[in-house]
């Protein structure tokens, strides 16, 4: 079993997100080898859930998060795709951004 391979990342709510959201899932897929069902599957759901979540009532300059983790040399993906918000940690104003699942990367 293979490293998991991850990256997350945050679109504007606009038309044009599920799209890109898409097009960033096919390029990382095909660095990551993953078969072509596997990846065709993923964009639909990964589309489905980004206009999901531009659907749902958020203040206009919320952005939409998405994370892409891919396991067991692509026998299984993970797609989520949610509000971005931005989460105070303590200190003097000291905020990082997050997904749900934790801090706005790529790896």
């Amino acid at each position: 079993m293979g490293e998991p391979r991850e990256v997350k990342f945050r679109l504007v709510r606009s038309r044009s997100s599920a799209p890109r959201a898409r097009a960033v899932l096919r390029a990382r897929l095909g660095e990551w080898r993953v078969g072509q069902a596997v990846a065709e599957a993923g964009e639909l759901v990964l589309s489905e859930l980004v206009t999901n979540a531009l659907r749902a009532p958020a203040p206009g300059d919320r952005m939409v998060g998405v994370r892409i983790e891919c396991r067991e040399r692509g026998g299984l993906l993970r797609l989520q795709a949610g509000e971005a918000v931005t989460v105070r940690t303590g200190g003097a104003g000291a905020s990082r951004a997050m997904e749900g699942a934790g801090p706005v990367s790529s790896s």
